[in-house]
């Protein structure tokens, strides 16, 4: 097995402000399906990695501790409908992590 590491550095943009980029050159692909009662996301390797870098930026930037919402369309393609909705919750102890006894 071998080990890989995944470093994405961006810049917070203030509590106010998130920009999230795509790839331009490459197809990116994101589909969301619902099929008895679970949700089901089909993406492609550049399409996950999309994915997970605005999801980073949702849970870490300047905003973090407010609740939003993220709507993303079809292959990240504002000219094609609507496929999922992210929702960031506000943290209820933002910077203090739960003690082992109540971590499950």
């Amino acid at each position: 097995m071998s080990k890989k590491t995944f470093i994405y550095e961006f810049e917070s943009e203030g509590p106010r402000g998130i920009t999230l980029e795509h790839s331009l050159t490459e197809e990116e692909q994101l589909d969301v399906t619902v099929l008895d009662g679970a949700a089901h996301l089909r993406l492609n390797r550049t399409g996950m990695l999309t994915l997970a870098k605005w999801m980073i930026k949702m849970a870490e930037g300047d905003y973090a501790h407010r609740g939003y919402h993220l709507h993303i369309n079809q292959d990240f393609d504002r000219d094609t409908p609507e496929r999922l909705v992210l929702y960031r919750t506000p943290d209820t102890n933002v910077g203090q992590r739960p003690a082992p006894s109540e971590q499950q």
